[in-house]
């Protein structure tokens, strides 16, 4: 190796200049003169060859005879990846807000999206539901152990500020309990049974909770859009808990539907539907307490403007139907509809759910009579409510380039798409209810979802239709299925 000299100890920038260095403390003259921080002086011992060859035999002595290895003393346990931290919350409340907030009908909530714009009962609230949502997403068990500490937290808030008249008549405490009835929605897959009544109100404490504030406050108080969006979910929920419990729609709740229709700027289709959920609800609390051939009478008379209610549908709500040329294991028969909104479709399927559980009832019912032709013409609406069902499968649970832009190869599901997936399990299901081959079908499209993907509920309803008999729905649960799916916590 050939001797270069003396290795330099001047700054960076007086070596790269050749100039002379003073070394002088804290900053050289050059660099003074030049107006530049200096960048300090090189220590030259770091820079020359050492003899390491004992310090090497030594590391390969102890490589082939290592000395006895000391008990371990237990260490303190390290965070899990599961571990509840503060970056489990952010991706909770940042799912949570994505998904509902911004693209749902809870928009209410984002003046909120951080805790300091919140009172503690409603931020405790958002992030129950966060983490709850994460759960169901993840199937983590912290996330879940996570929320319901969380909840236990909103509710002993909610205790406190229920003592003040002032808390109780703002948006922010109505908000809460909406938030921690879609929490139970989301955790829970049984209803609880109500021991004074004996009845299955569904989840009921919040949304009955929410009622209450509603009538506590005065609904004519509500005047605001933002309050007029909030009395929209606090109906949804409450009817379609109703719808799903059997349990009739009582009185104060069809005065605040009253009134949201008087402040309604045109007839919507959805408000339409509301009314219809409405009277669904009320005909199955009213089952067994009227006669049977009223409810019939009744039960003929809602389908018709089911129908009709179809039929005068805007043309925003309508889909197109693509013919294939190919089979496909994911495509029922040899077409299947496209919609330009998912929520379009939930609402259609949902019409289609209502015509098509009202028609079994009518269908059993002629059957008894063994009047064949009427029994006839409902079996053939059941069928055409379930094939438009599982026409409307395709565009959401087929991943291949069939129905679908994405690759079947190599694709990643956003969790929008996995929602809208997750929102055509229970539609399926009812669909199954009408015919053999629609039945066996719509099997194995749920244990396809449940596969492909890794929605653990759609393998669930698969093996509960598997086991169901055909024809009828005789001695199906069906509101039983639709809770331990979520109900609408999970539909728009």
């Amino acid at each position: 190796m050939v001797f270069r000299g003396k290795p330099s100890k001047a700054c960076e920038r007086c070596r790269l200049r050749r100039l002379k260095c003073d070394l002088h403390p804290v900053s050289c003259g050059q660099c003074i003169r030049a107006s530049i921080p200096c960048s300090g002086y090189r220590d030259t011992t770091q820079l020359r060859i050492r003899n390491e060859s004992q310090l090497i035999a030594q590391k390969v002595k102890l490589i082939k005879n290592p000395p006895p290895t000391p008990p371990k003393t237990p260490s303190p346990k390290s965070p899990s990846p599961d571990s509840p931290t503060l970056s489990l919350l952010y991706k909770a409340q940042h799912a949570f807000f994505a998904n509902y907030v911004t693209s749902r009908c809870w928009d209410f909530l984002t003046p909120y999206h951080h805790p300091i714009d919140a009172p503690p009962h409603l931020t405790l609230a958002i992030e129950a539901v966060s983490l709850a949502y994460l759960w169901h997403q993840l199937y983590s068990p912290t996330a879940l152990v996570a929320a319901r500490e969380k909840y236990v937290a909103a509710i002993c808030q909610v205790n406190k500020i229920l003592r003040s008249k002032c808390e109780v008549q703002k948006d922010t405490t109505l908000m809460t309990s909406l938030l921690l009835d879609l929490f139970e929605k989301i955790t829970e897959c049984e209803p609880r049974r109500t021991v004074s009544k004996g009845s299955t109100k569904s989840w009921s404490s919040h949304i009955e909770g929410a009622l209450a504030l509603v009538k506590l406050r005065g609904v004519e108080e509500f005047k605001e859009e933002v309050e007029f969006t909030m009395l929209a979910r606090l109906t949804t929920h409450y009817i379609c808990g109703c719808v799903a419990s059997g349990e009739g729609i009582g009185d104060e709740m069809a005065s605040v539907q009253d009134y949201l229709g008087v402040r309604r700027c045109s007839p919507s289709p959805v408000w339409k539907l509301t009314d219809l959920m409405m009277a669904f609800g009320n005909l199955r609390g009213g089952m067994g307490v009227i006669s049977k051939e009223e409810y019939i009478q009744r039960t003929v008379e809602l389908d018709r403007t089911f129908r009709d209610l179809v039929e005068g549908l805007p043309g925003s709500w309508g889909y197109s139907t693509i013919a294939i040329h190919e089979a496909s294991e994911r495509v029922f028969e040899s077409h299947f509809d496209r919609y330009a909104d998912p929520k379009i479709c939930q609402a259609r399927n949902f019409i289609r759910i209502f015509r098509l559980l009202l028609n079994v009832t009518l269908l059993n019912y002629y059957a008894s009579l063994q009047d064949h032709a009427s029994a006839q013409e409902a079996q053939h609406i059941i069928n055409i409510q379930a094939r438009e069902i599982c026409a409307s499968a395709p565009q959401y649970a087929d991943c291949s380039n069939v129905s679908s832009c994405k690759s079947q190869i190599q694709h990643i599901h956003t969790p929008q798409h996995l929602l809208d997936v997750y929102t055509m399990m229970f539609p399926l299901y009812v669909a199954g209810m009408s015919e053999p081959l629609v039945k066996w079908w719509v099997v194995e499209q749920l244990r396809y979802v449940g596969e492909h993907f890794g929605i653990r509920n759609a393998e669930l309803v698969a093996g509960v239709l598997e086991r169901e008999g055909e024809g009828g729905g005789g001695g199906r649960n069906v509101w039983g299925v639709y809770r331990a799916l979520g109900s609408y916590a999970f539909a728009s």
